[in-house]
């Protein structure tokens, strides 16, 4: 006689123990049988493992571009990603969130192509912004959902919206959305947001804190803020002790922005600031919360380079 099979509830149990960080196992537990399969894609599961720990990071797109890195995509777990379109090779990478990749196909061009890692479909190529100035600038890709609280379990290949944030010369900011349902960019918001000669957008990645997006400026001297429910552009001063670029990175606590910079070539200090308080142009109320010393986690880190402090030229991609 066959032993009974296990309850729905204690094969969820079982699953829900699969190492977290490796999504191959989940693919090669999906292939046991239907059931298991059934369970595995069931929405209350994914709720539930993502309750336990956070999405994998599946690997990251880079923009080195020499022989010894020529693939753009860079996996990190074993679960096979297919690898970007051969027509975005060359192009530059800007941003992944929501399980959509954006990248440039020609850079200082802004041909923006929307590009869905898990599948490998080319979901997108955007038309070109009417926007006036378009050497420096940056873009992100969101779920169009995102500010409905969308869980962004299932909505990888449905409607996105992109928002380009540029600089021009004299001071002025601009940003333009776009929206995959009406395949149209909205109108350029505009402001001058006096910072010196020096006041471009930095090509890292932005970070998504509420409906706002945040964008380094170059040589770390601010941070430009796009409010995308109320389209106003605006200015957060750096901590005062940072004399060079730095990441900035979303946190856990809701309305708090993180910001990371090396100093004196050897410690990585982390910064918060509440963004949910509007700081205008004055000075920003920056909390120091930890200063990390390198030299015990890379003991050959070569002080002669800069190359090591904070590269930002990559942007992850996770399961979410």
């Amino acid at each position: 006689m066959n032993p009974p099979e296990l309850m729905d509830d204690l094969v969820d149990e079982i699953l829900l123990r699969l190492p977290p960080d490796e999504p191959a196992c989940l693919a090669r537990a999906s292939a046991v049988c239907k059931r298991w399969r059934r369970l595995l894609s069931d929405r209350a599961f994914l709720l539930r493992r993502r309750r336990r720990a956070p999405p994998p990071l599946l690997g990251f797109l880079h923009n080195l571009d020499d022989a010894d890195h020529p693939d753009r995509f860079v996996p990190t777990t074993a679960l096979p990603i297919p690898p970007p379109p051969p027509e975005l090779h060359c192009g530059m990478a800007l941003d992944c969130r929501h399980g959509c990749a954006l990248l440039d196909a020609y850079p200082s061009r802004i041909d923006l192509v929307v590009w869905h890692p898990m599948t490998g479909h080319l979901l997108r190529r955007l038309p070109r912004p009417d926007v006036p100035y378009l050497f420096y600038y940056n873009a992100a890709v969101l779920c169009a959902a995102a500010a409905a609280g969308c869980d962004h379990l299932d909505c990888h290949e449905g409607p996105f919206r992109v928002v380009v944030v540029g600089t021009e010369e004299d001071n002025e900011a601009w940003a333009t959305v776009y929206s995959s349902e009406s395949d149209e960019w909205s109108p350029p918001t505009s402001a001058r947001l006096a910072r010196g000669p020096e006041f471009c957008v930095e090509g890292k990645p932005a970070t998504l804190i509420g409906d706002s997006l945040y964008f380094a400026l170059v040589f770390g001297i601010g941070v430009v803020k796009f409010d995308m429910k109320r389209h106003r552009l605006s200015l957060i001063d750096p901590p005062a002790e940072l004399d060079d670029g730095f990441v900035l990175m979303p946190l856990d606590n809701d309305g708090v922005l993180g910001l990371a910079a090396v100093e004196d070539h050897s410690l990585l200090s982390v910064w918060l600031i509440d963004v949910s308080l509007d700081h205008g142009h004055g000075v920003a109320n920056w909390e120091k919360c930890r200063v990390i010393e390198l030299d015990s986690l890379l003991p050959n880190l070569d002080h002669s380079t800069q190359c090591y402090q904070l590269d930002l030229w990559r942007v992850p991609i996770s399961s979410s």
